[in-house]
């Protein structure tokens, strides 16, 4: 799809109030994932899985796949766009971890300074990953279809095939030809 069509796209809203719920259900898994066991009203017996974990790395996976289409369909090549995925996973990972959020209050009664900043930090870090996972997603759906082929990889091995440039027009590809004498034997 074209820039110019992302704006015609009846679609993209309706997409984007999915992916509300689903950056939701990512913010409070346990919650989400508790509360439809029971408005299922199933037993812990009878359920095929026990375990919030499942909404977590599904929807982990589901970002990443997302990223890499995202990133294909723009024209990005297959190395860039998985380590582009990889990266939004990782992001994922952090965004999504199973941290009661709704007890955010309560975090602050707990005894042990140590302990109390350290769930404080990883609280104040799974919020700052949410937003920016939140805000690539919004800059998607506003218009902006490139946002997730220019988010920048940590992945060492990629990194220099992303910054690789086309050469320029009416210039040879070829790398240029060494000073006369250099990379001969001695005569």
């Amino acid at each position: 799809m074209a820039e110019s069509d992302t704006h015609d796209d009846p679609w993209r809203w309706p997409a984007f109030l999915l992916w509300c719920v689903f950056m939701t259900t990512g913010l409070m898994p346990e919650v989400v994932y508790f509360s439809l066991r029971r408005a299922g009203d199933v037993a812990t017996q009878n359920a095929m899985i026990n375990s919030p974990f499942v909404l977590y790395w599904a929807l982990i996976a589901f970002v990443a796949f997302f990223v890499y289409d995202a990133c294909r369909t723009r024209g990005d090549a297959s190395a860039p766009a998985r380590a582009r995925a990889f990266t939004a996973a990782v992001l994922a990972m952090v965004a999504f971890l199973p941290v009661r959020m709704d007890e955010v209050i309560e975090y602050f009664r707990i005894m042990p300074a140590e302990q109390r900043n350290l769930l404080l930090g990883v609280v104040s870090l799974k919020s700052l990953a949410w937003l920016y996972l939140f805000g690539l997603v919004l800059r998607y759906y506003s218009g902006d279809p490139q946002v997730f082929v220019r988010l920048p990889t940590f992945l060492p091995s990629v990194r220099g095939t992303m910054r690789q440039e086309a050469p320029e027009a009416g210039r040879d590809a070829r790398p240029p030809e060494p000073p006369e004498g250099v990379g001969k034997g001695l005569s």
